[in-house]
């Protein structure tokens, strides 16, 4: 799995991609979104995530280490 960059990702995340951006795997990704207080919509059953507020939660105090299996 090929990390990415975030200056290469578009301005609305995925999971998916979420995933690529921390080197984890699609589920493990899925669960930080729905349960990892990242500001977030749900339009059906994806998950978006704007980048601006991926980045906030990523570089903020209030990241917390998140237990998936």
């Amino acid at each position: 799995m090929e990390k990415a960059r975030l200056a290469e990702l578009p301005d609305v995340l995925s999971p998916r991609e979420i995933a690529r951006v921390l080197g984890v795997g699609y589920a493990k990704a899925l669960h930080i979104v729905k349960h990892g207080g990242i500001v977030h919509i749900q339009a059906g059953s994806h998950y978006l995530v704007s980048k601006v507020r991926f980045m906030e939660w990523l570089h903020s105090d209030k990241t917390r280490i998140i237990e998936v299996e």
